[in-house]
């Protein structure tokens, strides 16, 4: 999957970048959203204890969409092929309807909370979802992952300096 030249996120009223990462993966982590929009920019951030890479790329999605402002046309950009891939092949709507268990009948959904809220955000925003590589250079992608990796090192750094 790839963003072509003149993709819908270069025609959306708001655009979403966000950025998870997992110290350990799992382990200590952290999330951020920045958007850009008709009125402005707007970040958030985010972390938690225990978390995986993807699960923070989920929250800050589901965060974003959230705390960003209403627009007549949303696009969220991430980096994660997994989460576009389960989106755009509708496979994230068969979960949901089979109630976070997985197709094959062996078990449940791995991230099931944060498929559920990063849904529900993408319902309530009405908000269209894109794969961006990695390592094109979009500030707003890298002040996002800028953010959720001080989130994430903040996190592992007061779990190991908390008294036992």
């Amino acid at each position: 999957m790839s963003l072509p030249s003149k993709s819908p996120a270069l025609r959306s009223d708001l655009i979403l970048h966000v950025f998870g990462s997992a110290t350990a993966n799992p382990g200590p982590g952290g999330w951020a959203a920045v958007w850009r929009g008709t009125d402005g920019i707007g970040r958030c951030l985010g972390r938690s204890d225990h978390a995986t890479s993807l699960g923070m790329i989920m929250t800050a999605i589901a965060e974003g969409l959230g705390r960003s402002p209403a627009a007549e046309s949303v696009c969220v950009c991430t980096d994660s092929k997994s989460i576009v891939a389960a989106m755009m092949t509708g496979m994230a709507e068969v979960w949901r309807e089979n109630d976070w268990r997985k197709v094959s009948g062996d078990g449940e959904v791995k991230n099931a909370l944060q498929w559920a809220d990063l849904l529900n955000a993408i319902d309530a925003k009405g908000a269209a979802i894109y794969w961006r590589h990695g390592h094109l250079i979009a500030s707003d992608r890298e002040e996002a992952k800028r953010m959720a990796k001080g989130e994430s090192l903040a996190t592992l750094y007061e779990a190991v300096t908390r008294p036992a």
